[in-house]
């Protein structure tokens, strides 16, 4: 086998599996480990996989761009947020982060209930600001275009100043061994203060971001206060192992 091809079943075989070791790659393939460790470096170059200590794990394959991510998944988005929503009591102040599923679950909450909403998420912000009985903050910082947020330096310094009851927050890959993680530094640092300023944080994820990882960690799963998912019980025993909080939408 060409080592083109190698590297091509070695991607689809992480793809399908989720995951693959350097010894069990080293194996399937009648290579050594050490050529392993050069189709692994090459593939993530390319965006394939994600190499990892010990191997490598699939990357997500949600978009990047706001605009993209919005209209992807609606129908589960929309079931999780209803019960995300149901989390939501008056009097909170809740973070929430840039995810596109943030949006369907304003729509869940109920339009009188009042409450304070401490968002990145632009969209969300000018959406909820139209209600009389919420109380919208927006911390300052520099605005990412292409995510519809603010982020950077300023932003954290302001989210590490309030104290939020719970964070409803999205990660672009979630992995039992690598956590959530996000696809760039800016948004992993938001995130992070997100769950480090919150009383309880909930994480809204489609099926699709399971056993998935990105370069930036901002969470540990242990760190998952509930885990609210689309996703089928088979594809979850590994976070039921670790007795992760989890309610599956129906």
């Amino acid at each position: 086998m060409l080592a083109e091809e190698r590297r091509q079943a070695i991607a689809e075989m992480v793809r399908r599996g989720g995951r693959g070791s350097l010894t069990e790659l080293s194996g399937r393939f009648s290579v050594s480990v050490d050529t392993i460790r050069r189709d692994l470096t090459e593939l993530d170059s390319v965006g394939a996989i994600r190499k990892v200590r010990g191997g490598a794990l699939r990357r997500s394959p949600a978009p990047v761009s706001y605009r993209a991510r919005i209209e992807r998944d609606l129908h589960a988005k929309s079931r999780i947020a209803e019960l995300a929503a149901q989390h939501i009591e008056p009097g909170m102040v809740v973070g929430i982060d840039n995810g596109t599923t943030s949006i369907q679950l304003i729509r869940e909450i109920p339009e009188h209930l009042a409450f304070t909403a401490v968002t990145t998420n632009l969209p969300l912000a000018i959406e909820l600001g139209e209600r009389q009985a919420v109380t919208v903050l927006v911390p300052g910082g520099e605005v990412m275009g292409p995510a519809q947020a603010v982020m950077g330096s300023t932003t954290c310094s302001f989210l590490g100043q309030v104290r939020l009851d719970v964070s409803i927050i999205s990660a672009c890959g979630i992995d039992i061994d690598a956590g959530l993680t996000a696809i760039n530094l800016p948004e992993a640092n938001v995130k992070r203060f997100l769950v480090r300023q919150a009383t309880r944080t909930i994480v809204l994820a489609t099926q699709e971001k399971l056993g998935t990882v990105e370069p930036f960690q901002f969470a540990t799963v242990q760190e998952i206060d509930l885990l609210l998912t689309d996703a089928s019980q088979a594809s979850l025993e590994a976070f039921l192992d670790r007795q992760v909080p989890i309610q599956i939408v129906r």
